[in-house]
C-alpha cells in the first residue's frame, strides 16, 4: 500500500448507512481533521440528498443489501457525480461481502455494491475509490488501518479486512490433476438463454444424440413471413412497402429482429437433430410470476436434471451518468431475478451441475457497463455459497469477449489494439467442455481471457 494523500479534500463529507461503530467512528475522524459531514439513512431517496456544498466523499455501508438497495449505491453514485471535487473520497463497506465470500457466508448483494464501486472508479479515474470488505464486524479493524486505506493511492479498490489483516482476490493459473471425469449418459440439460451467443455455441458442443435438452429464452419462436426473402436490403424495401408510417430507424429494427429470429430458429433446429428431445420455453425471466411456473412444470415432467446453464443476458451499455435506472434493472434483473428463481423453484444444490456464465468484467469493472458488472459479481459470489451447500459442481466462468458472438468485427480489432484477445468459439467450447471433465470441486470461479486458459 502506497502512502496516503496528506490532505483530505475539501467540502462536506456525507454518510450513508446505518449509524453504527463502523460509520461512527470515521465520522468522528473526520470531524477531529475538522471537515464538516452529514449522515444519511440508506432509504434516504437519493432525489432529496440535496447538498449545497462540493462533496468531499461519500462513506457507505449497508449491513443488509439487497437487489433494491445495489440499484441505490448505483443510483446515489450518480446523483452526486458532479457534485465531486478533485481526489474526492468514495468508500464502500461490506461485511462477508466481495474479498470474504470466497470462503464464508456472505450476502450478494453486497459484491452487487462491489461490482457498482470497481465500475465508478474507472468510470472517474479522479477520485479516490474504495470497496472494503470487513470480515467482522465485532473484530473490525483500527481505525487508523481503516483510514491508511482509504487514503492510500495504489489504485487497488477492492480490498478485505479480517481484523488488521489486508486480503486481496488474486487469480491463480491452476493445473488440472487427476484423471477425466465422464458426464452423465444420457443427460437432461436445462439452458437459461440457450439460442444465441456465447450459450448456443456451448450446448452445441456438448450435447449427444441420447440427450434431452430444455431451453428457455425470452423471444417466442414464431413464422417468418419473409422467409424467402435473403437480402437485408430487401428485407427493408418490403418492410416499408407495407408499413409506410414506420421510420427508416423503426424498419431497421425490425429487420435486426427478423435475422435474430432466424438465427434462434436455425440454433433450434440444429439442436433437434442433435439429440433425443428438444423442448423450447419462451418467458420473461425477470418475471418471477411466469418463470416460476415454468421451471415447476419443468421440474415435474424432468425430475433428475443433470446440468443446468444459466447464460441469460443483456446488455445496456452506457456511463453511469447517462444510464437510467430502468436500464440498470433491465440488465440486472434478467441475470439476478432469473438466477433466484431458478434455485428456488429447482433447488440447484441438488443438481449434479450448475453452471454460471459470468464475465470478466466483474472482476476488474468496465467502463460502460455497471450493471452488467453488478449483475455478474452477484452471479460469482453466488457460486461460491451455492458450493458449499452443494456436493455437485458449481462453476462461474468468467469469459473474456468470443470473437464472431456478441460483437461486430470492429470491436474485434479495438480488443487486439488493447491487448484484449478474444476467444474463439471452439477455444471456448473446449475449454468448457474441459472443465466439466477435469476440474474439481471448489474450483468455482474460472477465468477464460487474457489469451491464457
Amino acid at each position: 500500500m502506497t502512502s496516503p494523500h496528506k490532505d483530505l479534500p475539501k467540502g462536506i463529507f456525507i454518510f450513508v448507512g446505518e449509524n453504527d461503530a463502523l460509520l461512527t467512528t470515521l465520522a468522528e475522524k473526520i470531524r477531529t481533521l475538522g471537515q464538516e459531514h452529514i449522515f444519511m439513512d440508506c432509504a434516504t431517496p437519493v432525489e432529496n440528498i440535496k447538498v449545497n456544498d462540493e462533496v468531499a466523499g461519500v462513506f457507505y455501508f449497508c449491513k443488509e443489501p439487497c437487489a433494491q438497495s445495489s440499484q441505490y449505491v448505483f443510483s446515489l453514485l450518480k446523483h452526486l457525480q458532479n457534485q465531486f471535487v478533485p481526489h474526492a473520497i468514495i468508500c464502500h463497506f461490506s461485511c462477508g461481502g466481495r474479498v470474504f465470500s470466497l470462503i464464508d457466508k456472505s450476502n450478494v448483494f453486497h459484491s452487487a455494491e462491489t461490482g457498482i464501486v470497481k465500475t465508478f472508479a474507472l468510470e472517474n479515474p479522479g477520485l479516490q475509490v474504495k470497496s472494503i470488505d470487513i470480515r467482522d464486524l465485532n473484530n473490525m479493524p483500527d481505525v487508523d488501518v481503516l483510514w491508511k486505506e482509504i487514503l492510500s493511492e495504489d489504485n487497488l479498490v477492492e480490498v478485505g479486512y479480517d481484523q488488521n489483516e489486508r486480503y486481496v482476490i488474486e487469480a491463480n493459473c491452476v493445473p488440472y490433476e487427476g484423471n477425466p471425469r465422464d458426464l452423465p449418459q444420457p443427460k437432461t440439460i436445462l439452458a437459461i438463454g440457450g439460442l444465441r451467443g456465447i450459450t448456443a455455441e456451448i450446448l452445441q458442443s456438448l450435447v449427444s444424440a441420447q440427450d434431452h435438452l430444455i431451453v428457455v429464452g425470452k423471444s417466442p419462436i414464431v413464422e417468418d413471413t419473409f422467409v424467402d426473402v435473403k437480402d437485408e436490403r430487401e428485407l427493408f424495401r418490403l418492410i416499408q412497402e407495407r408499413e409506410q408510417q414506420l421510420s427508416p430507424v423503426v424498419i431497421n429494427e425490425q429487420v435486426k429482429e427478423i435475422l435474430l429470429h432466424r438465427e434462434r430458429t436455425r440454433v433450434l433446429s440444429t439442436l433437434k437433430d442433435m439429440c433425443a428431445k428438444v423442448s423450447y420455453y419462451s418467458v420473461d425471466v425477470t418475471n418471477d410470476s411466469v418463470f416460476g411456473p415454468i421451471l415447476d412444470a419443468i421440474d415435474m415432467e424432468y425430475p433428475k436434471i443433470d446440468i443446468v446453464i444459466h447464460g441469460a443476458g443483456v446488455i445496456r451499455d452506457n456511463l453511469i451518468v447517462n444510464k437510467s435506472e430502468r436500464e440498470f434493472a433491465e440488465v440486472f434483473d434478467t441475470k439476478v431475478r432469473s438466477l433466484f428463481t431458478l434455485d428456488k423453484h429447482l433447488s440447484l444444490k441438488n443438481i449434479p451441475y450448475v453452471v454460471l456464465f459470468s464475465s470478466l468484467a466483474a472482476r476488474f469493472g468496465n467502463i460502460g457497463q455497471v450493471d452488467y458488472v453488478a449483475a455478474n459479481e452477484v452471479m460469482n459470489a453466488f457460486a461460491h455459497e451455492l458450493d458449499r451447500k452443494s456436493a455437485g459442481r458449481v462453476i462461474s466462468f468468467n469469459w473474456g469477449p468470443w470473437s464472431q458472438i456478441g460483437m461486430a468485427a470492429r470491436l474485434e480489432k479495438n480488443f487486439r489494439d488493447k491487448k484484449i484477445y478474444v476467444i474463439s468459439p471452439q477455444q471456448g467450447c473446449d475449454i468448457f467442455l474441459r472443465e466439466l471433465h477435469c476440474g474439481q470441486k471448489g474450483d468455482v470461479e474460472v477465468f477464460v481471457g487474457e489469451g491464457h486458459e
